[in-house]
């Protein structure tokens, strides 16, 4: 008898999180580019626009996988 792995990761469309994590990053990457400044070079940190969006990108990420893992 064959046996099938019926795991959340083997089920996963990775095409689609692929494209979602690229958009995600494309986003973020104009949002630092638009908040860029010379003085503050401060990337992680509630000081800058493109670093709370990080921190908010990386908690939905784990988010996301706590979901997932139900």
């Amino acid at each position: 008898m064959e046996r099938r792995d019926n795991g959340v990761l083997a089920n996963l469309d990775w095409v689609t999180v692929a494209i979602f994590i690229v958009l995600v990053l494309c986003g973020w990457l104009s949002i630092y580019s638009a908040g860029y400044s010379v003085e503050e070079n401060e990337i992680i940190g509630f000081s800058t626009n493109a670093g709370k969006q990080l921190v908010w990108i990386l908690c939905s990420f784990v988010l996301a996988a706590v979901v997932l893992s139900f």
